[in-house]
This record gives C-alpha cells, structure tokens and sequence, in this order.
C-alpha cells in the first residue's frame, strides 16, 4: 500500500535569533514602555489579558530596539518562506505588539488571519512562564487506542518559552496561552507578515 502524506504544518523555532544584549536592551524598552494596546478590550481574556502594545504602533515603529528586531525579523522571515515554502512572494510586515504576561494573565484561543505568517518571539520566560499550544487545525475527534501521539493522532503541540527563541507559524494556526504561575513578567512579541 502507499500512503500520502498532504497536509504537514511547518511550524520553525530559529534559536537565539538575538544577541543576549539585544534581547536585554528590547526586554528593558518593553517594560519601559507605557502603551496601553487595546487588548484588554478586544480578546475575551478581558481583564486578564496581557499587559500590550495590541493597536499602538508607536512601540513597533519608533523604538529603536524593535524597529531593529522587526528587521532582522522581516529578513529571517522571507528567507524562511524561500526555504520552507519555495515562494518568493513579497512578504511585508502587517503588525506587531508585546504582551506582558504575569501569572494572572492568559490569552484564549486565537489565530493571526488574514494574514500569511506570523512569529511569536520570547523575549523574557521566567520560571512558571506558560507555553504557547497549538491545537492541530483539522476538526477531528481524537483517535481511539492512541497510546503515543504521532503526526496523524495527536491534537496539539506544546512550546515552551525559550528566551531570544522566534517560532514562526501560519498565521491560520489556532493557538493560545494558558493561565502561567509566574510572578516576573514573561515577555513576548507577536508579528504577523502578509
């Protein structure tokens, strides 16, 4: 018999994308900052979302450290998309925001349409600091009798924060963060290219 396998889901972890003194330098202007995104009011974690820069474009594009991260982001990106993909479409960045989390704050199920890519990069994960989850996108019960996962059973996928870490995805990919049980603030950037 042959078996085809058609739908795999790229999802791209590029370890220490920045130096531990541009993490640093970004991790102390994001908690500088003073922006009030509008998270809190447009995802149903409402008053437990994320301290973030969600709608506030001033962060992303006066801040010398995240225009600089947004760069090198938007470069690594579009070279991804050549290797992974084998498209040369033209990539451009569409958004980006920090979220802040502490162990009060979770972010429910979402996922980053319409646009094509999208990117969370960890700039701070304190002990305690919960993982990104991916559920797998295909609407499907789960198999019977499964005793380990394997890419045709499991359900979804577990990321742990790893600090300077940038893990690319679809921007189609629902994915969420859980309630953490950290008190120093776990830190991320979200980005999303269409």
């Amino acid at each position: 018999m042959q078996v085809n396998y058609f739908f795999p889901i790229a999802i791209g972890v590029e370890s220490n994308f920045l130096s531990e003194e541009e993490n640093d330098f970004l991790g102390r202007q994001i908690l500088a900052n003073n922006s009030n995104g509008r998270g809190q009011d447009e995802w149903l974690s409402g008053k437990n979302s994320p301290k973030n820069s969600f709608g506030d474009l001033n962060f992303c594009t006066k801040n010398e450290s995240a225009v600089h991260f947004l760069k090198k982001a938007t470069d690594f990106v579009r070279q991804y998309q050549k290797e992974v993909y084998k498209s040369d479409h033209d990539l451009q960045l569409a958004s980006a925001w920090y979220n802040i989390y502490t162990g009060t704050n979770y972010q429910e199920k979402h996922h980053h349409l319409p646009h094509r890519l999208s990117a969370i990069y960890y700039v701070k994960s304190p002990e305690g600091s919960s993982p990104t989850i991916f559920d797998e996108p295909i609407l499907r019960e789960e198999y019977p009798g499964v005793k380990e996962p394997n890419i045709l059973t499991f359900n979804h996928v577990k990321f742990e924060p790893t600090e300077r870490d940038l893990l690319i995805f679809p921007s189609y990919m629902i994915h969420f963060v859980p309630l953490g049980d950290n008190s120093e603030p776990r830190i991320s950037m979200a980005i999303n290219w269409s």
